[in-house]
């Protein structure tokens, strides 16, 4: 007999618990999610939401709602949220510096709305109750917003346009650019020297990473001053750059590290039977950026760098007598630089 009552109270008790798992688990609410691919997915958001409400949700009145997300300038995204409740109706903005933090907001504005519809439907609930005829219990289905919310499936045909919107934002995220600048450099050669830098990059979020290449003005330092012996020296450079920027509003600051091959060209001038002398030594540094951007696409840069060179070999040319150094590289050298930016769309 216990077994057989047992068996009869976990019958009963089955039914009822998968039964309010069911009404837990459905949320009252048509979603529309429009973000790029690197943002959380619409699933996500709705079991935030899930995750939210204390109680479970209130069953008859729907929210509806239409998120999209999308970068602007800053390197910043911005939510736009469009929630439906019967016949109310908002549009909230938000803007931060990732999907994750919009995803997160979103949650939190469905989650108050589909918490309204639960203060809003008990009055009307109630409000049969101290009539003892059965005949206005049937009323409050009209009243459950269900059969207007579908009207947004038109809307479904242009879900093609949000697609293509997506894709076009996240290619956004990741833009080409180039630059021009004049650049000064002081412990590479036996003078100052100044030359033009080239660059060629891409800037993916805050990260900036690109190859860039330079021409320096030759200069004819004098050895020998009785004789007017010297040598004109040309150095070209090429190498590769990353940098790491932080907005602050349209102003852009960074770190860099860069990495680069010099081949320096010597060639004796004064003296009787000139020689040219070649030499190739890497080297490499850090340092920093600086951006004020004029437009979305157009930004005046300023770059500070500290390179130090790796073996790098002394410049000599042969005389009669043997061997002459003209020039014995330092180990560091000193590059700034300032030039304009384009980005392309």
């Amino acid at each position: 007999m216990r077994r057989a009552a047992f068996g009869v109270a976990l019958a009963t008790l089955i039914p009822h618990q998968i039964a309010r798992a069911d009404e837990a688990s459905q949320l009252p609410l048509k979603l529309t999610w429009n973000a790029p691919a690197t943002c959380p997915t619409a699933e996500d958001v709705t079991d935030r939401v899930r995750h939210l409400l204390s109680k479970p949700p209130p069953r008859g009145a729907t929210v509806t709602a239409t998120a999209r997300i999308r970068p602007v300038a800053d390197d910043r995204v911005e939510l736009v949220l469009t929630t439906e409740v019967a016949d109310a109706r908002g549009t909230r903005t938000v803007r931060a510096g990732s999907c994750t933090a919009l995803a997160e907001a979103a949650a939190v504005f469905i989650a108050l709305a589909i918490d309204s519809t639960r203060d809003a439907r008990p009055p009307a609930e109630l409000a049969p109750s101290p009539e003892p005829e059965p005949e206005p219990e049937p009323e409050p289905e009209p009243v459950a917003p269900a059969p207007p919310p579908p009207s947004p499936k038109p809307s479904s045909p242009p879900a093609a346009q949000p697609v293509a919107a997506e894709h076009q934002a996240s290619r956004d995220l990741v833009r080409p650019g180039a630059g021009v600048y004049g650049v000064f450099d002081v412990g590479a050669l036996p003078d100052a020297s100044a030359g033009l830098a080239l660059n060629v990059h891409l800037r993916m979020a805050r990260i900036r990473a690109g190859l860039v290449g330079s021409v320096w003005h030759a200069q004819q330092p004098i050895f020998d001053e009785k004789r007017g012996a010297g040598a004109s020296f040309q150095m070209r450079t090429a190498g590769l750059f990353g940098c790491y920027v932080v907005p602050f509003g349209r102003f852009d600051v960074g770190a860099c590290a860069s990495v680069e091959a010099r081949a320096v060209e010597a060639a004796g001038v004064g003296i009787r039977n000139p020689e040219v002398a070649r030499a190739i030594w890497p080297a490499a540094g850090a340092g920093g950026l600086a951006e004020v951007r004029v437009t979305r696409w157009l930004g005046v840069v300023a770059r500070v760098d500290l390179l130090a060179a790796i073996g790098a070999p002394n410049i000599a040319l042969a005389t009669a007598n043997g061997n002459a150094t003209l020039f014995e590289p330092g180990v560091f050298s000193l590059r700034s630089g300032v030039g304009v930016e384009i980005v392309l769309p």
